[in-house]
């Protein structure tokens, strides 16, 4: 009975411990390839999990914005995370906007190192900048330090 008590608790202990994947992606913008580092945090029982790009947390707000990290999941096959981004109505000058928000899916296939953008923009300052609608974007992943990818 000891023997399967114990065997139980190391089986959770590893469960709950978080599993951490650096990255360095090379994303297109503006026709300039640019290498962001990426280190993504699987999630547990009380946290969605963390998403660092450039070492700055992604779950960030100020005054006018909340980014926040909805999910993170990582598998043998695939590192995803979902993340909702709200701004509040501005003003800059004479022109104003109003609250819009962004929700976005970022998945990595781990065999190709293909990582696949999805977002969805609605209103707000990006949606007059960008368009309003989904929009789906690949860029190119490889593994940093000592990752199985």
């Amino acid at each position: 009975m000891k023997r399967i008590s114990l065997l139980l608790m190391l089986f959770f202990t590893h469960a709950a411990a978080a599993e951490t994947i650096n990255l360095t992606c090379f994303d297109d913008i503006q026709g300039k390839k640019v290498a962001h580092n990426y280190t993504i945090v699987s999630g547990s029982n009380s946290s969605n999990g963390k998403v660092f790009i450039d070492d700055k947390e992604v779950n960030a707000s100020s005054d006018k914005w909340i980014d926040k990290i909805t999910s993170v999941n990582i598998t043998q096959s695939i590192i995803s995370y979902e993340e909702h981004y709200y701004s509040l109505p501005e003003t800059i000058g004479n022109k104003t906007w109003g609250a819009g928000t962004v929700d976005r899916k970022v998945t990595i296939f781990r065999v190709s190192g293909l990582k696949r953008t999805e977002q969805n923009i609605q209103g707000g300052m990006m949606g007059e900048a960008m368009g309003n609608g989904t929009t789906y974007e690949t860029s190119q992943c490889e593994p940093r330090r000592a990752n199985r990818f």
